[in-house]
C-alpha cells in the first residue's frame, strides 16, 4: 500500500466528528482522520498481511 492508497483508504472512513476533539488534543498541529487505533489497525491488516509476504525493499 503506498502513501496515496492509506490516505484514501482512512478519507474513505473518515469520521469528521471525533477529528476534531483529536486535532485540539495536539493544538491543531495536524491534520487527524477520526480513526480510532483499532478502526485504523484494521484496515491496515490486510496490507500488512501481504506486505509481510512480499520481497524486502531496502530503504536506505
Amino acid at each position: 500500500m503506498d502513501y496515496a492508497k492509506a490516505r484514501a483508504t482512512f478519507a474513505a472512513a473518515a469520521d469528521a466528528e471525533r477529528a476534531v476533539p483529536m486535532a485540539h488534543y495536539l493544538r491543531d498541529q495536524f491534520v487527524f482522520f477520526g480513526l480510532s487505533a483499532a478502526r485504523r489497525r484494521d484496515l491496515v491488516r490486510p496490507w500488512l498481511r501481504t506486505a509481510k509476504h512480499a520481497p524486502e525493499v531496502g530503504i536506505y
